[in-house]
């Protein structure tokens, strides 16, 4: 019985599209969403100048359109897919397109979230074929481009990293449009500043959560019901619920290079920030308050002392911290903890149960809480340069514009290394 079999049969409908039985056995997959793109070239060509890798590469184009989909888009759709048969001919001998035309997608789960999960069933199926449970999937955006040892890297990494059951790719946006300077390259920074934030506070699960930035093991993506149809968000919530099975890590010795094009294809993410921006919104000068994570820091460094306490732990034991106390208490986080530590036989089977209690959705809620009790959004640069010095006490010199503080955190994330 091959690994997927389950899996299969109940993503079984009209929307499963299953790999035809003579393909050659590919063990790297890249995925890529495809709605009314006009110019495939860049992405393609990048994956084609990429260097030989020693296995053999599969790209699958999913060209999606939903039911509300006007004719127009309908039409470049089509076109889009004779673009994709010409680009088979220039391909490399090394990599396999493939193309799959999904029309009129009902309405209500119709976007990229959607295409992302057709293309990954449909690999998940090819796998299937040959019990490939190791088999490899990347994630990729129609719109952007990436570093020459781009396929060597990531094979790499899995190869040296068999307990990895994904990862996230290192990423840079590309300035595309002198207007747009200002507001990708505070998107970037919101990003960096928040996962650095969380690594400093010693919260194990701070990762990015790019669509067109990561990678996962075919059993892992099997094992935790596959890709969401969320019309946005979709990588956030997949590769947090990949969490729980095991290591996620990074792959920093290659990089994406996502587009910053402005956008309204979905409701938020990197184009509708960006088009708010232009628009003369300051959301994006705005960060949740450096104070509101530090004070994480000494609630995460406790968890032996709540273990030992018990049933006696109480708020205080938690924080010193009212607000935190406050959140904590009435989330109904105390209770859910002491329930937790009653049923766990040791500490270090808690210490790794905790994190999947307490979350990247839960550590959202504590920050969306804290700004309403007194945490309010606090400047991003300001913020960042607080944070430099913490995680670099020796800096000599201070980062102190925009462009110089994403410079200082695209480094620390380069810096990690291949974990």
């Amino acid at each position: 019985m091959s690994f997927a079999n389950k899996y299969l049969e109940k993503n079984f409908g009209d929307f499963l599209f299953v790999a035809p039985e003579e393909f050659p056995k590919i063990e790297f997959w890249v995925v890529i969403p495809c709605f009314n793109e006009f110019n495939l070239n860049e992405t393609f060509h990048s994956l084609f100048n990429c260097q030989e890798p020693q296995n053999q590469i599969g790209v699958v184009v999913v060209v999606n359109d939903s039911e509300k989909t006007s004719i127009e888009i309908k039409v470049q759709n089509k076109r889009t897919l004779v673009e994709i048969d010409k680009l088979k001919n220039q391909s490399p001998e090394w990599l396999t397109i493939h193309s799959i035309y999904v029309e009129s997608l009902p309405e209500k789960h119709a976007g990229v979230g959607w295409a992302r999960k057709i293309g990954m069933d449909w690999v998940i199926s090819h796998f299937n074929k040959t019990n490939n449970k190791n088999g490899i999937i990347l994630s990729l955006d129609a719109d952007t481009t990436v570093e020459a040892n781009y396929f060597c890297e990531t094979q790499s990494y899995f190869e040296t990293h068999p307990k990895s059951v994904a990862a996230t790719v290192y990423f840079e946006h590309r300035i595309e449009n002198n207007a747009q300077i200002e507001g990708i390259l505070l998107y970037e920074l919101y990003m960096r500043y928040y996962k650095n934030a969380l690594e400093y506070c010693n919260f194990p699960h701070s990762i990015y959560t790019v669509g067109s930035a990561f990678a996962v093991r075919a059993s892992a993506y099997v094992a935790q019901g596959g890709m969401n149809r969320r019309k946005a968000g979709e990588d956030f919530y997949f590769l947090h619920k990949l969490m729980p099975l095991g290591k996620v890590g990074e792959i920093n010795s290659t990089s994406v290079f996502p587009s910053s094009r402005l956008s309204d294809r979905v409701p938020f993410g990197t184009g509708p920030a960006l088009k708010k921006h232009q628009e003369g919104s300051n959301d994006l000068n705005y960060c949740y308050p450096l104070s509101a994570l530090v004070v994480l820091n000494d609630f995460f460094s406790n968890l032996n002392r709540y273990y030992c306490l018990g049933s006696d732990l109480t708020l205080s034991n938690i924080s010193s911290n009212l607000v935190l106390q406050k959140y904590v208490k009435e989330s109904g986080f105390l209770e859910e903890l002491k329930s937790l530590i009653a049923n766990c036989s040791n500490y270090s089977i808690f210490q790794i149960r905790f994190f999947h209690i307490f979350n990247a959705f839960k550590l959202l809620k504590w920050l969306n809480f804290a700004k309403t009790n007194g945490f309010s959004k606090l400047n991003l640069l300001s913020e960042c340069e607080r944070l430099s010095h913490l995680i670099e006490p020796r800096l000599k010199k201070t980062p102190s514009n925009l462009e110089l503080l994403l410079k200082f955190y695209r480094k620390c994330d380069k810096a990690r290394g291949n974990i």
